[in-house]
């Protein structure tokens, strides 16, 4: 994970995996952010990477895909992915990442000590692995069983850090079958999604969505947030504050105007929502934006 360090956060650590005989785990992290941290687009060279949400929440992008995560529930992207924090930020909240080589081997010249067979088999399911999982809390002791090895020592630490990144892989892989979507939920689905995308300052009543699709509500929350990654009042906020960004770089419009236009009750609603998904007032990002910007072309 490459977070810009020039922002404050109160905890970080890390290690890297070969300097106790696991040369797969490239990195090992934890981080208790107080403040939002920029995180833009960005990929690990043939490096899995896993975010373990501790406490809090997180939004990433990967592609045109948002996907936000929760207490108790990891994301993931496949080597080479290209990824990003949701507005190029990370959210304040705790998090570990680890970031698995695929390429690396041991001295042996098995991955993570598996025989080829098991190896092959355990990187086919995670081809298969969801992109936000909900393998409970033992992801995090392993994690915290890891940390413990390289701060404290053992007598066998590679064997510890690679039992307890296994415990964690398995969690992962545990595939459950889903309900195929009938085409005609999708195509009401993506009337949804366009609807929310064409009129940001829409504020649809939850009922009027799922009359729209025609299934019950909590079937509905299960859908939608599969189809899109988040909850429906979740996107509709994405979709505001994405066109809030647009608004507050590209024109002369006050932040009372553009709460307005995007359909909030009030501007300090809006700076409630622009902050909570930003880590900024609107008034701070576009200060903070225009100046980078001038700071830019100038030394152009």
């Amino acid at each position: 994970m490459k977070i810009n360090n020039e922002q404050n956060h109160s905890v970080r650590w890390g290690r890297d995996g070969a300097d106790f005989g696991v040369p797969q785990l490239e990195t090992i992290g934890f981080d208790d952010l107080k403040k939002a941290l920029m995180l833009t687009e960005h990929y690990h060279k043939d490096c899995y990477e896993f975010v373990i949400m501790e406490k809090g929440r997180a939004s990433w992008v990967v592609g045109e895909e948002i996907h936000e995560t929760r207490t108790g529930e990891v994301f993931h992207t496949l080597p080479n992915e290209k990824h990003r924090g949701s507005f190029d930020v990370i959210e304040p909240c705790r998090l570990w990442w680890v970031m698995l080589n695929v390429q690396q081997r041991d001295e042996d010249g098995r991955w993570l000590g598996l025989s080829r067979p098991e190896e092959l088999s355990l990187l086919h399911l995670l081809q298969k692995v969801r992109r936000v999982t909900q393998p409970g809390t033992q992801v995090v002791r392993s994690l915290r069983r890891i940390k413990q090895t390289m701060e404290q020592g053992s007598n066998l630490p590679a064997l510890n850090i690679r039992l307890a990144l296994l415990d964690l892989l398995l969690s992962l892989t545990d595939i459950r079958e889903r309900k195929e979507t009938s085409p005609e939920l999708i195509q009401s689905m993506d009337i949804i999604l366009r609807e929310m995308t064409l009129r940001p300052e829409w504020n649809p009543r939850l009922h009027k969505l799922e009359a729209i699709a025609n299934v019950s509500p909590s079937y509905f929350h299960h859908i939608f947030q599969e189809h899109t990654g988040l909850t429906p009042k979740g996107y509709m906020e994405h979709i505001k504050i994405s066109e809030a960004v647009r608004l507050l770089k590209d024109t002369e419009m006050s932040v009372t105007e553009i709460a307005l236009r995007l359909g909030y009750s009030s501007s300090q609603h809006f700076a409630t929502a622009f902050g909570r998904a930003i880590g900024q007032t609107p008034t701070q990002w576009r200060g903070l934006n225009r100046y980078s910007e001038k700071k830019r072309l100038k030394s152009e």
